[in-house]
């Protein structure tokens, strides 16, 4: 049986290596782990029946190492319970021949010894999900923790690569016909592994083309996709694992996609998987005839290239970030009774970037019934006739009401929405939760929801303006990262973008890559446009631990300082809404 496994070994590395595409090859270890180098588990149980009430008569497995069978185990197991006539009759297994047999904890425990079994392990079996429930159920009643092996059904496998009608059933018996030349199943646990382990090596052979080919594969490729859509993950052969950008490109190279991810052969792989839902993105992949890579030192910098791309083509399926420098500003107006305005260039006091005009219309209105300066845009004339009358605003409380003359009360409003917008919300923020709250006990949901919408859009634009306000004003920053491997990754930022990128040698000083960066600082306006999405994902990184920052051109001594009463604090709260309006 060896000599034949390996011979479809063979086969199996040759057809992974069939590609017309001519670029530089990625080491075996980026790859993965090639299924020809991987350690299978295939085991079979004998059972009293079916149902979960059921017991184990007798457990057989083969372990096989890059095609040649390391061991093989079988034991009978003494189930506790009568075994049935039809059962004795299917399996030869009679109430004698266990009667003397090892118990349940003896012989699971030495099945897991022979295995060994482990997360980079994988179990195999013919419909496997009831020879692999019934482990599990013995774990759990054993007391074991299950190693949680990749799981491997060759019945599940063989359905999808042997539609009917080539073969005329899926059974264990019909397959082996067809693989195996070595004695046929028995219903005899042994000999049932070693018929499993041929008929895992030909379907093997045959689902290589189709892309199974590592063990990373093995978690997605049973699921149904159709089969056109699976072979393209040929586009994948030459990507490797590591941080970079990748395009999906139509026949006439126009790119179609573009994405990011630390791990460019695993993300790219999943394309091709049942895990893959959305329909424009299955689309795309049915168009797509081509895949390319660009290469970074760090997932960061893979993440600000691909906004940088996605900008740059426009790529028709690709939603997000199309518009990344289109964003909108809450600002205090400069008018002589001030008032809160949305707009895309402010010019005073300002709360944001937020990601779209509704969002921010929404905060500003939060700021202004939380501060009471007035909501109304028309020009402002002192009312003194008998025949006005006051918004509902004024006649409710919900603002100063300068029309009647600015006043100290107006004087507060401004100077409440100054404070709000400069990031001092916790009372507004602790107001909004009682709200929520309060109509929640009373079952107003609906305005519930619409409230902590609202403190959503609000949260959304304050940490956008708590990550980005130091750094957006600084026409000068360098900092570092230790790169895993050795070395330094470092970036040169002026107002909150890249302009320039270095990487030092593993060993070396970065300080000489730092001068020379320095010397080489391009000129760049302050008042260019900007992605907010860039802007807040160079922020994050600046500030967060690993990052020691080298230099700082700035007004602010310590850019990661929050206020005490800001909005730093909800932080937690923040997130969570983020994933209850997901």
């Amino acid at each position: 049986m060896a000599s034949s496994l390996a011979a479809k070994l063979a086969r199996v590395r040759q057809l992974d290596s069939l590609d017309g595409t001519q670029c530089v090859q990625s080491s075996f270890a980026q790859m993965g782990t090639p299924l020809s180098e991987a350690t299978f588990v295939v085991v079979d149980l004998e059972t009293t029946g079916m149902g979960a009430g059921a017991a184990i008569t007798e457990i057989g497995a083969v372990k096989v190492l890059s095609g040649a069978v390391e061991g093989e185990f079988s034991t009978l197991v003494n189930p506790a319970q009568f075994i049935p006539p039809k059962i004795t009759a299917l399996t030869g297994i009679t109430n004698a021949a266990v009667a003397r047999a090892p118990r349940l904890a003896e012989a699971f425990g030495a099945f897991l010894e022979f295995a060994g079994l482990s997360s980079s392990t994988v179990l195999v079996a013919h419909n496997a999900s009831f020879d692999v429930g019934f482990l599990k159920r013995a774990a759990a009643q054993l007391g074991y923790a299950w190693p949680n092996p990749l799981v491997l059904d060759t019945l599940a496998l063989a359905r999808m690569l042997l539609p009917r009608p080539q073969v005329k059933n899926h059974k264990l018996s019909t397959l082996a016909g067809l693989f195996s030349k070595a004695a046929p199943p028995d219903h005899r646990a042994l000999t049932d592994a070693r018929a499993t382990v041929d008929v895992l090596y030909g379907l093997l052979e045959k689902a290589a083309p189709a892309g199974l080919t590592h063990l990373e594969d093995i978690a997605t490729f049973s699921a149904p996709i159709p089969l056109k859509r699976r072979r393209k993950v040929r586009l994948t052969k030459d990507i490797p694992a590591r941080a970079g950008v990748y395009y999906f490109r139509a026949q006439n190279g126009d790119v179609l996609y573009i994405g990011s991810s630390k791990n460019l052969r695993a993300r790219t792989r999943s394309y091709f998987t049942a895990s893959e839902g959305r329909g424009r993105i299955r689309e795309m992949l049915d168009i797509a005839a081509s895949l390319t890579y660009t290469p970074t030192v760090s997932e960061h910098q893979a993440r600000i290239l691909e906004l940088e791309e996605i900008d740059r083509y426009k790529p028709p399926y690709n939603r997000a970030s199309r518009n990344q420098k289109r964003h909108w500003w809450v600002e205090l107006t400069q008018e002589a009774v001030p008032r809160l305005k949305v707009t895309r260039v402010p010019k005073g006091v300002r709360l944001g970037p937020f990601s779209s005009k509704k969002r921010a219309s929404a905060s500003a209105l939060a700021i202004c019934r939380a501060s009471r300066i007035r909501q109304c845009a028309l020009p402002l004339r002192k009312v003194d006739t008998p025949y006005h009358k006051d918004c509902y605003l004024a006649q409710t409380g919900g603002c100063s009401a300068p029309c009647h003359g600015f006043t100290e009360a107006d004087e507060i409003a401004c100077a409440d929405a100054k404070e709000l917008l400069n990031g001092h919300l916790a009372s507004l923020v602790e107001a909004s939760l009682e709200t929520i709250g309060d109509l929640s006990a009373a079952e107003e949901f609906e305005a519930a929801a619409l409230e902590r919408d609202h403190l959503k859009a609000l949260l959304d634009g304050a940490f956008a303006d708590l990550w980005t306000r130091p750094v957006r004003v600084c026409p000068k920053i360098i900092a570092a990262r230790k790169l895993p491997k050795g070395g330094w990754e470092i970036l040169g930022l002026s107002y909150g973008m890249v302009v320039a990128t270095a990487q030092s040698a593993p060993a070396a000083s970065p300080l000489p890559t730092i001068e020379t960066l320095e010397e080489c600082w391009p000129d760049v306006p302050s008042c260019r446009a900007f992605s907010r999405e860039e802007l807040i994902a160079n922020s994050k990184w600046l500030l967060s631990a690993p990052t020691r920052i080298i230099v700082w051109q700035g007004t602010q001594t310590d850019p990661a300082a929050w206020h005490v009463d800001g909005v730093g604090r909800y932080l937690d709260l923040y997130n969570k809404l983020k994933l209850a309006t997901s």
